[in-house]
């Protein structure tokens, strides 16, 4: 999956894990859903608000 920042920059990651507050870990986030994800390889100086993550190709 790719990280897309407002520039059309992206960076190469994968998804290792999504927590909902509540739930703890899951396998989906409906549209809407409050997260947490945890991403390889990114560090988080390279995360803004706004980016977007998708599994689209260019």
């Amino acid at each position: 999956m790719d990280i897309i920042d407002a520039k059309g920059n992206r960076l190469q990651s994968k998804v290792m894990k999504i927590e909902n507050p509540v739930e703890g870990s899951i396998n989906i986030a409906p549209a809407g859903y409050a997260v947490g994800i945890l991403l390889a390889n990114i560090n988080v100086g390279q995360l803004h608000s706004g980016d977007i993550i998708t599994n689209e190709k260019k």
